[in-house]
């Protein structure tokens, strides 16, 4: 292996190393208050026996060979929030109250791991995982089932979300739920049944990896023999619109929805007189409704509304039923109307398990938009084709405003013509679960867009969990701050076991060729913070992968434990572009920890392209590539390597 190839033109670092580090990763709470709002104070908690929280622990390996480092993680639950975690390794290994540890194992043994959780009233579960090194049980590689259910007791009909939280070595590739009772067995990754008669119901998960390994988890749901509580808001908030299999399976059989699924206080937007042709009557008077619980409930036809916008909207529990499609109706809907819009709405959460926001073709603007609101929950919408964004999320046309507390979850945003979803100015934003596809049609047509309007919108704990990003015309994402200065309020921005695949499609000529575009704007007065990638797989690029223009003084970006795949496919590229900001005359705040790479290409794994006046200061990073060239860094624009403060990019080729 050529240790400098092409020295010419180009500046190579070479050096190995190996470092092992523990996550800290802290989760917020995301339960949403439903009561009505106390006279004299904002929100009003809803009242409820405290329940003992439910620990459930996992790791990344569990079976091998020693040594072995292992990451666990803690998927524990509360209803109101674990306040504490803490880990027993046993056999001499330092304890601790992470929740997601890295430990590594050294001996050939049996270690029984074990989780306690406690909850903020002090009630505590433990959990107990077992990784085996003995060697005797290598076979399934990784693979664990872990079956999960969004509740385990109640009375018939109980519905009953169930979730698969399995872990692999590699990949999870196949789900197999076995509900037994007569129900419909299923291959859907989360699917959601109806238990109907009272019984304890044992139900199956069996998953299915890359290499053929299966493993299989039991969870048992007791229907019946349990205090009612089907008329508890909290009860019809996370359940009440997971009914029937039809949208989970594609088949038309299942019951219609019936009040006996829904708590007493619901009502139901068609009695507000349901109209095939122009249902905005209905749906406006059942929104603007003193009831708490409305169900858009699904109609022979679509509910096809002209454009909604809805001023302070208060502690709602909105539901779609599976199947229901909301459309714009035709000829009432300009350039600039949107189908669906919350301003200043307070504790609202909209459940649309299988429904669907359809433009007509990129017809209006955005399909929901939400402006300066706080703590509202959308879960299980697709949006789609839009004539602007798929969710749209700001302040309001106040100095400052922003939107806070903002969970999308299961969410689908798709063939929308400009982003699939755009952050203005947010705080405290938690975005899981959901994918952000096909933007085309407009200049940028991004999947997500972070990107606000002046300088006194921020940009404040923006999050993305087990998100993809994929087949855009454009960027997957974009963080563009250049209305933002450093007497901005810092950006906070991570995004974490999530995937880039496809994007870079065919983007307008004014836009940079790249899955992910980090930018500042064309001034030397940049917003610092802090954004991070940890986790993150780009597959499938043609062009590059990661794009910057970046002073030192900017925001500081850390891709952690990040991969590359089948990338940089046009042979032009390189795979990573750090491009100097001219009037900064500084490039740099970069840390790459752990970036695994594999590509066919023969370019580059990165460049650095900076002029000769410049300084390239705060680059770390450790690659390991796989590519049958044997690429070094480049660094291309006449500038001279000796001017580097603070850099350090060690790489090897494992080819």
């Amino acid at each position: 292996m050529r240790l400098f190839p092409k020295l010419l033109k180009r500046s190579i670092f070479y050096f190995i190393l190996t470092t092992f580090t523990v996550i800290l990763s802290c989760t917020k709470d995301e339960s949403i208050l439903l009561d009505d709002l106390d006279n004299n104070s904002l929100y009003a908690a809803k009242s409820s026996t405290n329940k003992a929280p439910v620990a459930i622990a996992t790791a990344s390996v569990t079976n091998g060979t020693a040594p072995i480092v292992v990451k666990f993680s803690s998927n524990s639950t509360d209803d109101k929030g674990i306040s504490s975690y803490k880990w027993d390794f046993g056999n001499g290994i330092t304890g601790t109250s992470v929740k997601s540890p890295s430990r590594t194992l050294k001996k050939s043994i049996v270690y029984n791991i074990k989780l306690t959780v406690r909850d903020a009233n002090g009630l505590t579960s433990t959990d107990t995982i077992k990784v085996d090194l003995t060697g005797n049980n290598s076979s399934k590689g990784g693979l664990i089932a872990k079956a999960k259910a969004s509740v385990i007791n109640g009375n018939a009909p109980l519905v009953v979300k169930f979730s698969s939280e399995s872990i692999d070595d590699k990949k999870v590739t196949g789900y197999a739920w076995d509900f037994g009772s007569g129900i419909t067995p299923t291959t859907v990754h989360n699917p959601t049944r109806t238990l109907r008669k009272n019984g304890i119901y044992e139900v199956k998960l069996t998953v299915k990896d890359a290499d053929g390994n299966t493993d299989s988890d039991i969870i048992t749901i007791n229907v019946g023999n349990v205090p009612d509580t089907s008329s508890s808001d909290d009860e019809g908030a996370s359940n009440s619109n997971e009914e029937g299999t039809s949208n989970e399976e594609g088949t038309s059989n299942s019951p219609k929805f019936n009040p006996g699924n829904y708590p007493s206080n619901a009502v139901f937007a068609s009695s507000f007189g349901f109209n095939s042709s122009d249902a905005t009557s209905a749906f406006e008077k059942a929104l603007k409704s003193g009831n708490s619980y409305i169900v858009i409930d699904k109609q022979s036809s679509d509910w096809i509304i002209q454009p909604t916008k809805f001023f302070d909207l208060r502690n709602k529990t909105i539901v779609f039923e599976p199947g229901v499609i909301i459309r714009p109706k035709s000829g009432s809907f300009s350039s600039s109307s949107q189908l669906f819009q919350l301003i200043r709405a307070q504790n609202v959460i909209i459940e649309g398990d299988g429904a669907t926001f359809k433009m007509n073709n990129g017809q209006g603007k955005h399909a929901l938009a939400i402006y300066k609101s706080n703590n509202i929950t959308v879960r299980g919408l697709t949006l789609r084709e839009s004539g602007g964004d798929g969710i749209y999320i700001a302040g309001d046309n106040n100095t400052g405003s922003y939107s806070q507390n903002i969970t999308l979850d299961n969410v689908v945003s798709t063939d929308n013509k400009r982003h699939g979803l755009t952050i203005i100015s947010a705080e405290d934003v938690y975005i899981k679960n959901s994918d952000f596809m096909r933007s085309s049609g407009s200049t940028t047509e991004v999947g997500v867009d972070l990107e606000p309007n002046n300088s006194s919108d921020r940009l404040v704990n923006i999050n993305f969990d087990n998100c993809k990003f994929e087949g855009n015309d454009s960027s997957g994402f974009v963080i563009g701050t250049r209305s933002l200065t450093s007497s901005s309020t810092p950006i906070s921005v991570q995004v974490k076991n999530s995937e880039f695949r496809g994007n870079d499609r065919s983007p307008h000529s004014s836009r940079p060729r790249t899955q992910l575009q980090l930018s500042q704007g064309s001034h030397n007065n940049p917003v610092t913070g802090d954004v991070r990638f940890e986790n993150v797989e780009f597959n499938q690029s043609g062009n590059k992968i990661i794009f910057t223009k970046l002073s030192a003084k900017s925001y500081k970006v850390v891709f952690k434990d990040c991969s590359a795949e089948n990338v940089s496919m046009n042979g032009r590229d390189p795979v990573i572009e750090l491009q100097s900001l001219g009037v900064a005359q500084t490039m740099g705040g970069f840390t790459f920890e752990n970036f695994k790479m594999e590509y066919d290409a023969d370019v580059p794994f990165m460049r650095l392209q900076v002029p000769s006046n410049d300084i390239v200061k705060d680059i770390r990073g450790t690659f390991t590539i796989d590519e049958p060239n044997n690429n070094g860094l480049e660094v291309t624009g006449g500038y001279n390597t000796s001017n580097n403060q603070n850099v350090s990019i060690n790489y090897k080729h494992i080819n």
